[in-house]
């Protein structure tokens, strides 16, 4: 008999490993990919399709793991749009406080 209805989820990558495995990801470009527990019909694997398509699990900026927070590297890191302009100002003012005369 017939298989049933297979629909095509956007974002997730199918392929078979050099073992055999079936393996399902979430991949969104730009994003680090998820791996999908389970069958595609079965609960848990739509509770973590759901979270990565909502952005759940979304990646930090690069570099902002790597930077102590309140400092220059930190401020650089920020994409300039969502960089608030209080931060700025205190790394700037924490840099003048650490200059000796």
């Amino acid at each position: 008999m017939g298989r049933g209805i297979q629909v095509k989820l956007r974002y997730v990558n199918q392929y078979r490993d050099r073992h055999g495995k079936l393996r399902r990801y979430f991949r969104r470009p730009g994003s680090k990919r998820v791996p999908l527990p389970g069958s595609p019909n079965s609960p848990e694997f739509m509770a973590v399709y759901q979270a990565a398509l909502t952005g759940a699990a979304q990646r930090q900026p690069i570099g902002a793991a790597r930077n102590a927070p309140g400092s220059v590297a930190s401020a650089v890191s920020i994409p300039p749009r969502s960089r608030p302009s209080r931060l700025i100002h205190d790394v700037a003012v924490a840099m003048n406080s650490n200059v000796s005369a």
